[in-house]
């Protein structure tokens, strides 16, 4: 849930400008994702109504990458910033501060 993200950057918005921004990447990728996971849940829900049952087949794997793929991301996003690396998420950094922005 981006409540993490957001309770960090109204902390240090003004602390911090790396973070701040950081922090701000990380809520709009978490509230993208979960704009993603409702309209799929949407999607599967009706799939699976109109095949009588049968769409549960695709839903589950489906759920499971929807799942796994933000985390790693997400993740593998941590660890890039830990290591002192401006990680810049695709798409969404760019309309947070522009194309390119140094920290």
């Amino acid at each position: 849930m981006p409540f993490g993200a957001l309770i960090i950057w109204l902390v240090y918005k003004d602390r911090s400008p790396r973070v701040g921004f950081h922090a701000l990447q990380s809520l709009w990728y978490q509230v993208a994702w979960l704009v993603i996971w409702v309209v799929a849940g949407v999607f599967g829900g009706l799939f699976t109504l109109v095949t009588f049952g049968l769409g549960i087949i695709l839903a589950i794997p489906l759920g499971i990458v929807l799942w796994l793929a933000p985390l790693a991301h997400g993740s593998y996003a941590a660890y890039k910033v830990s290591q002192g690396v401006d990680y810049r998420y695709p798409f969404i950094a760019d309309k947070i501060s522009g194309p390119r922005r140094t920290l």
